[in-house]
């Protein structure tokens, strides 16, 4: 098993008594699948910025394919709540489609080409807000955009990031923009508004 999780190991044998196994985290997986089902609607509303942002790349003639490390079934649930909120985008790849080979595989960004019908990896830009998504677009030799304020990688809730004080805030998207950076990123925004602004560079270093 691949499990590099020192503390978690002692732990667990701790409480019972004997190492896990790769049964353990399976019944685990299961359990934390079934509970996410339930609570998945509740969480589909887009993050700042994306719905103007959506808006102003379907006005310039660019399309929107999403990849996701859910399953198809739990995206079922996703895609109509997000819907109703204002995000659809042309296609979507998961997983499930590719017989479970998601991020960093760059799978999933070449399946949304081939449905798009994109030939050229440089017209593709790819934003995320993990270390995954920017290993996913390097992989696939695309353009990494990190999004910090929000992300996986800062770490707190947009309600916590409120409440900092302007200089924590502006100490933490730092932190984090350098985090994105360690990984790869071509680019990094603090908020989906900026995107339009990055497509506008990218364009330009393509000319």
């Amino acid at each position: 098993m691949k499990y590099r999780l020192p503390r978690i190991h002692v732990k667990w044998q701790e409480v019972h008594g004997n190492p896990f196994n790769e049964e353990d985290v399976n019944r685990l997986y299961e359990q934390f699948e079934k509970q996410l089902m339930v609570s998945l609607a509740e969480y589909t509303t887009p993050i700042p910025g994306v719905i103007e942002t959506v808006e102003w790349l379907r006005a310039n003639n660019i399309k929107i394919g999403s990849t996701t490390g859910y399953t198809k079934e739990m995206m079922m649930v996703v895609v109509p709540e997000a819907k109703k909120k204002g995000y659809s985008p042309d296609h979507i790849v998961t997983p499930t489609d590719l017989a479970n080979v998601g991020r960093p595989y760059p799978y999933m960004v070449f399946e949304n080409m081939r449905q798009l019908q994109l030939s050229n990896v440089q017209h593709v830009v790819k934003v995320g807000d993990t270390s995954s998504d920017i290993k996913e677009a390097l992989h696939a030799g695309v353009w990494a955009v990190g999004v910090i304020v929000g992300s996986s990688e800062m770490g707190v809730s947009e309600e916590e990031f409120q409440q900092l004080t302007t200089e924590q805030q502006q100490q933490l998207i730092e932190k984090t923009r350098v985090k994105f950076e360690s990984y790869g990123a071509h680019f990094t925004i603090e908020t989906m508004q900026q995107l339009p602004q990055i497509v506008g560079e990218i364009e330009a270093n393509l000319e």
